[in-house]
């Protein structure tokens, strides 16, 4: 039960390029010494090539297929090996031998989403004319960029990683980002079922990241209460009601200067907004496809 490789067959040698993406065949021949011999074991002899192999002479082709025919009874066999530049970019091709050794696959993501608003284009708060707080709502573009690659386990840091934005600048795809304003986030099937190549398993781990760099997803609530800051004899930073001109107390929460303090004469130049920090701020370098600025 023994395969042996005979060598290239010199009518089976095909190439072209196809606007830009340049494609190998190449057809070998074996022979096998009994009827027991399988496809398999004629495929996976060590002289062919393996699925993610360099062709020998295009550094950015890969081996993407093998075919192998039975064409002479029994013992004649002819294996059909296929190469790709397909993906392959920037030095890098687009599959290696160790699934783990692909180039990151990089998606520009972009979606519409109609969001409440409560500041106008230019900062100020949506106040009406006796300067009471409005919502209104706009369209948003929402931007982001979906990272696909190749892991041999699960990664053991996701848990801390849910609902966190990066806490220092970043790079990702050539596009520099600024700290706070990625945030990242786990899509359904984020974790594929085990695949295999050659001898190793590995799965394809994706995410995305959401972009926000104007408020760096932070919240922003309009400061505003029933009650405001007061330090007089004896007592410092104590509270009491905020009270209506005929000394009630007020039933609708008035504007606040930031301080503590009631606004006497609120606008959308005076509002003031208290920052709530929604996410943990965590280190996304450690992201496949992500590197420190």
């Amino acid at each position: 039960m023994t395969v042996t490789y005979q060598g290239i067959k010199a009518e089976g040698r095909t190439a072209s390029n196809d606007k830009g993406v340049r494609t190998y065949s190449q057809t070998y021949i074996l022979t096998a010494d009994a009827k027991t011999d399988t496809a398999s074991d004629v495929g996976n002899n060590s002289q062919l090539p393996s699925i993610g192999s360099v062709h020998a002479t295009d550094a950015m082709a890969y081996c993407h297929s093998l075919s192998v025919n039975c064409v002479s009874g029994y013992t004649g066999w002819e294996v059909t090996a296929q190469w790709s530049t397909e993906n392959s970019i920037e030095g890098e091709t687009g599959l290696n031998e160790d699934p783990e050794q692909d180039r990151h696959v990089i998606t520009w993501n972009g979606s519409t989403q109609n969001v409440s608003i409560y500041k106008d284009r230019d900062g100020k708060g949506i106040l009406n004319s006796a300067g009471d707080p409005l919502l209104d709502v706009m369209d948003t573009n929402l931007l982001g960029v979906t990272v696909a690659s190749n892991v041999s386990a699960v990664p053991s840091w996701i848990l801390g990683y849910r609902n966190s934005i990066n806490n220092a600048a970043i790079n990702v795809g050539g596009l520099a980002i600024a700290a706070g304003v990625a945030r990242l986030v786990f899509p359904g099937g984020y974790i594929s079922a085990a695949k295999t190549r050659g001898d190793h398993t590995y799965y394809t781990f994706s995410y995305e990241l959401i972009f926000d760099e104007q408020e760096s997803h932070e919240g922003q609530l309009l400061d505003q209460g029933y009650r405001q800051k007061y330090s007089e004899s004896g007592v410092t930073d104590g509270h009491r009601n905020i009270l209506n001109d005929d000394l009630t107390v007020i039933t609708e929460p008035a504007m606040l200067d930031g301080l503590g303090e009631k606004l006497d004469d609120p606008s959308p130049e005076s509002a003031a907004y208290i920052t709530v920090n929604k996410y943990h701020l965590k280190d996304f370098s450690v992201l496949p496809g992500v590197t420190a600025q």
